[in-house]
């Protein structure tokens, strides 16, 4: 029961600041290429040690808790990860990684940093190849999630951002497989609520990127 504190806490936040629904929530999905290292022992028998580099997805729903005009925001949330990853050129086996994380983010109008750790993780053994979210098998441990950002603020309504992030399974016998996961996406976040929602944000359209963004590429954001 422990292990499901994290996951209530972030309910009960937003529960107890109602006031985070008016500042704005998002919905954010991410999809890239990822690769897990040392992943035979959480695979079981015959599985590879690093299977190849392939599929990484996510999807979040997240609150901000701070003024949407302020340069440093917290945002907790709810987020869905998967990676995937095959053996030799001619794969018949679809190893797939999923986890469910409460999360944690760190936001400035150009950078964010996050994390989370769950005991919601998920073991598929796909034979042949085709993922399914249905048929897995629990994974007795703790899964955590480290993650970067890198965010172009196109409109009020709707982000993108670059992220780079690493997962970690803690077996309950206190082994590390799969340690880490390397992944890099290309999130695409759609923003509802208040409409200034980005951090540091103001009514005026000066305060986001547009499309012209990222040529002449300002990393720290002028307000």
């Amino acid at each position: 029961m422990m292990r499901f504190l994290p996951a209530v806490a972030v309910a009960l936040t937003i529960v107890a600041h109602p006031e985070a629904l008016a500042g704005g929530f998002y919905v954010e999905t991410g999809i890239g290429a990822g690769k897990m290292l040392k992943a035979a022992q959480f695979f079981g028998a015959g599985a590879p040690d690093s299977p190849s580099l392939s599929l990484a997805f996510s999807a979040t729903l997240g609150f901000n808790l701070s003024s949407a005009s302020s340069l440093v925001q917290l945002h907790l949330g709810m987020q869905y990860r998967t990676i995937t990853g095959r053996e030799g050129d001619a794969p018949s086996t679809e190893y797939v990684f999923q986890s469910i994380y409460p999360m944690f983010r760190m936001e400035t109008p150009r950078f964010y940093f996050g994390g989370g750790i769950t005991p919601l993780a998920a073991r598929q053994i796909n034979t042949p190849p085709g993922m399914s979210f249905i048929r897995f098998d629990h994974a007795s441990g703790l899964a955590v999630l480290a993650q970067v950002g890198l965010l172009w603020r196109v409109y009020p309504e709707f982000f993108l951002a670059l992220e780079g992030s690493a997962q970690g399974f803690r077996t309950s016998g206190g082994d590390l497989s799969p340690f880490p996961t390397i992944e890099a996406s290309l999130n695409l976040r759609f923003l509802f609520g208040d409409g200034d929602r980005g951090a540091g944000s103001a009514s005026s359209s000066s305060r986001y990127d547009g499309w012209r963004y990222p040529f002449g590429l300002e990393l720290f954001y002028k307000k």
